[in-house]
């Protein structure tokens, strides 16, 4: 089910899937080099709590942290690279990296990239920090935290929009950000220090109704432990699933392919204790004013629940947490769990965001 407030625009999702091309886009990988700053949470031991200093300082206590990453990228376009004029800056959830963007290998049929190509988007997909094939893994609780990501990718999309001799080789007018779960969050984020980065922000697997209850019993593993041919010597703090069939339950549900499941978990990335370790960085934006969309799975356990008119509450009510946000829509994707774009849905859900793109942009 789809719904677009104060758009007339319904009809029109019908017709996306066949109206898009098949072309094979143009697609390479580039690397930034992104000197960031940010004030990231400090971790101290519990307060004693009768000790107001102790408390005020565990509860606020911040430090400046900076650094010189690199930070890798899949960028895709329709044709040559001076063709599109709008880019997608896709940005990943926790245990994943940008492969996810392109379908983890398993087809065509799940690739965003290949279908924002088809409707005439650039797309470039980001391994956020401490993630994917970046060389640097830093310190996973002090250092890989929420703020220090929003910071990098604030430093990309000015980039990408500024200067001309930035990786991809050309500059963008209009930037679109686009997530996956956890990247919702830094989205807010952004959208809260930096409201003029984005002109649109789509939300996939994500919601203001987050249900922590799966990852509180998922059996987690040091990432460095579970796949030390992987990324040997990667810091314990770097962590991810020990169980496929725990992750194949908390991200999966409805009509999907088992052996994309099965996929998924042999490809799993990590997620660092600091960047889950806190989320006070979500704040409702109040100077953010583009448009949002947002496209989630009914089944989704995280971010949404069956039924249908359920999730489509949920969904409908998340636009709260965007209080000048005028162009709104939603999507509440049946049959389909966390992880959308890997579903059996993923072409639907792919048309009816990039619908809504044509049509606010």
């Amino acid at each position: 089910m789809h719904q677009f407030k104060a758009l007339s625009l319904a009809w029109l999702v019908p017709f996306a899937t066949a109206t898009a091309s098949a072309a094979t886009p143009v697609c390479s990988t580039v690397s930034f080099q992104v000197s960031a700053t940010a004030q990231n949470e400090v971790f101290l031991s519990p307060p004693n709590p009768n000790n107001e200093t102790q408390v005020l300082n565990f509860f606020y206590g911040t430090t400046s942290v900076s650094g010189t990453f690199t930070i890798d990228g899949t960028y895709c376009c329709p044709g040559p690279c001076n063709e599109g004029t709008v880019l997608e800056v896709l940005v990943h959830g926790i245990s994943y990296n940008r492969a996810l963007w392109s379908g983890l290998g398993q087809g065509n049929t799940y690739n965003w990239q290949s279908y924002a190509a088809s409707r005439g988007y650039c797309t470039l997909a980001i391994d956020r920090l401490g993630h994917g094939t970046n060389p640097q893994h830093p310190d996973p609780l002090n250092v890989v935290q929420g703020r220090m990501q929003i910071e990098i990718i604030h430093q990309i999309i000015n980039a990408v929009r500024t200067q001309s001799a930035n990786p991809l080789g050309r500059t963008f007018n209009k930037v679109i950000y686009v997530s996956h779960s956890y990247a919702g969050w830094l989205g807010i984020g952004l959208a809260n220090a930096y409201p003029t980065d984005a002109d649109a922000m789509v939300l996939t697997g994500f919601s203001a109704a987050v249900n922590f209850t799966p990852f509180a019993f998922a059996e987690l593993e040091s990432y460095s432990r579970l796949r030390p041919a992987v990324l040997p010597g990667l810091p314990l703090g770097y962590i991810t699933f020990e169980l496929e069939s725990q992750r194949e339950a908390d991200f999966y549900a409805g009509a999907y392919s088992k052996t994309v499941a099965l996929a998924d978990y042999a490809l799993e990335d990590t997620w660092t204790i600091g960047e889950t370790g806190n989320l006070g960085f979500v704040v409702p934006p109040p100077s953010y004013t583009g448009p949002l969309y947002l496209a989630t799975g009914v089944n989704d356990k995280l971010f949404c629940e069956a039924p249908l008119s359920a999730c489509q509450s949920i969904l409908s009510s998340t636009q709260e947490l965007f209080p000048r946000v005028t162009k709104f829509g939603y999507t509440a994707v049946s049959n389909t769990g966390h992880t959308l774009m890997m579903h059996s849905s993923a072409q639907q859900t792919f048309a009816n965001v990039h619908t809504f793109l044509d049509q606010v942009l």
